[in-house]
């Protein structure tokens, strides 16, 4: 949870407002990150769906039993690698503008002293790499 006065706190239904960095229209959506996560979820469909499709009289007539065993785990493997091609595609689409530009300013409390990104990239003057992540 993020303090009362932070600059990062939002409401999920309010819409964004633009910010006078111009990120605003840079930043990756909500709705690329949804349908990145299904995109995970269609090797397991895929499988299921397969399992039930191999069990229909017209596959067990033309496939023998010990490829039809195979079929599921096969279309499922497919699935995954061109699941795989098309979020990494997306993924580079999304990042694209933002290659070059330079970072949001956002304060951060190191070792119990509060700044600034930017101060801190002035401070150091070296190339820094910060890493965010999400705890689902």
């Amino acid at each position: 949870r993020t303090p009362a006065g932070s600059r990062f706190r939002r409401d999920l239904g309010a819409p964004r407002r633009a910010r006078p960095d111009g990120w605003a229209s840079q930043e990756l959506s909500g709705a690329g990150l949804a349908v990145d996560g299904t995109m995970q979820l269609v090797p397991l469909i895929v499988y299921f769906l397969s399992q039930n499709l191999c069990q229909q009289e017209f596959v067990v007539k033309l496939v023998p039993e010990k490829f039809r065993g195979w079929i599921p785990a096969i279309a499922a493997l497919l699935s995954f690698v061109i699941a795989s091609k098309y979020q990494s595609a997306n993924a580079g689409k999304a990042t694209d503008g933002l290659i070059g530009k330079p970072a949001p300013d956002f304060e951060i409390t190191l070792a119990g002293k509060a700044t600034s990104l930017q101060e801190l990239v002035k401070e150091k003057s070296l190339p820094m790499i910060i890493d965010l992540y999400r705890n689902f």
